[in-house]
């Protein structure tokens, strides 16, 4: 390098506020460029052209050097490694100040460029606080919608809710039974892997499953006998009764709950009703509370007959499979039939104490 490239180097560094350094062979750095004030300050004494060791004097830099050097045997002449900015602690009242470190190779030179990027580090510092500030305000927006949302839910469950309880002042036995299906249905549900969003409504939404019983005569709903033909149709109305009750509904769980309440009685072979629906035209959660409500029925007394023993039941549900039932579903009830007994012997439990009330 000429005298004169030196000083015009020299020069330009002085106006950046960066300080050039060459690494000697004995690890010391000589000084190239003008010296900024702020390395005076860090190292007194020093002046252009004479030595400097920067051993111990920013312990980031120290760890920097073992990659510089690496740099500086291994280096093209072009390309750079840089530090990355750091801050140190300065001056009687530790204000923070940025340094980086820029290596490079020239011509076989050891070059060490140290600067003190403020306004870059300032830059960065209110990038970083606006980015913090945008990123709160929306967690905080995401927080209330979320509050909002499970306000919304909350009031959307409650009617729910109280239209589904209106069957309990009819049929007590009817209220036990739409809990019963409600977690069965669930539990089924997840080992069936629906989707999450129906999960999140299927208790509820199969809870509902025989609103359209509020239509359905007394003399009818609880008569301790069979029914005759004409009795048998009326009872059957109670699906598109209840369909009636909650269509044009825009809350998913009532949304699903007239799906539910109007296919529930089709049959895996299309001899269902209301509609004849075959095979996986039915959709798959009229397909599970058709299962579990076939067996809660049975296994259950009802206003007409006692309750039937489990084994008999569970036979009866076997010889319909492919028939009435989807054998895909019935292989997973069969198989979860001990957790829904645990189920329902809660809900008797909770029922027996009051605990429903």
């Amino acid at each position: 390098m000429s005298p004169e490239d030196a000083g015009v180097l020299a020069a330009l560094f002085a106006q950046t506020g960066s300080v050039l350094l060459e690494e000697g062979d004995d690890r010391d750095f000589r000084v190239v460029s003008e010296l900024p004030e702020w390395f005076s300050q860090r190292f007194p004494g020093v002046v252009r052209g004479g030595g400097v060791s920067l051993a111990g004097s920013f312990p980031v830099l120290d760890h920097f050097l073992v990659e510089a050097r690496d740099h500086w045997r291994h280096g093209d002449g072009v390309s750079a490694v840089k530090s990355g900015v750091w801050v140190e602690d300065e001056g009687p009242t530790d204000q923070e100040v940025p340094f980086e470190a820029t290596a490079r190779s020239v011509a076989g030179r050891r070059l060490l460029v140290l600067d003190r990027p403020v306004m870059r580090y300032a830059d960065e510092v209110r990038f970083a606080q606006r980015a913090r500030e945008s990123l709160l305000d929306n967690e905080a927006l995401e927080r209330a919608v979320a509050q909002r949302t499970r306000m919304i839910r909350a009031r959307e469950d409650e009617i729910s809710v109280r239209l589904v309880s209106a069957a309990e002042f009819r049929d007590s036995a009817t209220g036990a039974h739409i809990r019963r299906i409600g977690q069965s249905s669930l539990l089924m549900g997840r080992v069936l892997g629906l989707p999450a969003d129906v999960l999140d409504v299927l208790d509820l939404a199969a809870s509902m499953h025989d609103v359209g019983k509020i239509g359905t005569p007394d003399s009818i709903l609880l008569k301790p006998g069979p029914l005759d033909p004409d009795e048998r149709r009326i009872m059957q109305t109670h699906t598109t009764v209840g369909a009636r009750i909650l269509r044009g509904s825009q809350v998913p769980a009532l949304q699903l709950a007239r799906t539910i309440a109007l296919w529930h009685h089709e049959k895996w072979d299309g001899s269902g009703y209301p509609d004849g629906l075959e095979g996986e035209a039915i959709p798959m959660e009229c397909r599970i509370v058709s299962v579990v409500d076939y067996y809660d029925a049975c296994a259950n007394a009802r206003p007409y007959r006692g309750a039937l023993p489990v084994e008999t039941v569970l036979e009866m549900m076997q010889a319909e499979r492919g028939r009435h039932f989807d054998p895909e579903v019935l292989d997973v009830f069969l198989e979860l039939h001990p957790e829904i007994v645990r189920i329902s012997r809660a809900i008797e439990a909770s029922v027996g104490s009051g605990a429903e009330e």
